[in-house]
């Protein structure tokens, strides 16, 4: 079932891009939506996801972003990696 949970997936802070992400397919896989995180083409910064805490369930970023999502103080059930 597709959008069983939502995923943000900070995609300019990775070298490649998310459709060759296998995090991003595998969250895609298991039924994720995936609701912001600029793409790699986009010339636009775009907000990170520790900046929109209540927007995604999972947020896939590197270590340093996902500490001050981390730091802010994340829902029962939200998952930073």
């Amino acid at each position: 079932v597709r959008g069983t949970f939502a995923f943000w997936h900070d995609e300019k802070r990775f070298k490649g891009t998310g459709e060759r992400s296998l995090a991003q397919r595998t969250l895609m896989a298991l039924g994720g939506l995936r609701v912001g995180g600029n793409h790699k083409t986009d010339p636009n910064k775009g907000h990170m996801g520790w900046e929109r805490l209540g927007e995604w369930d999972v947020l896939w970023t590197p270590a340093l972003t996902g500490r001050k999502a981390a730091q802010q103080g994340l829902s029962p059930g939200q998952l930073v990696s």
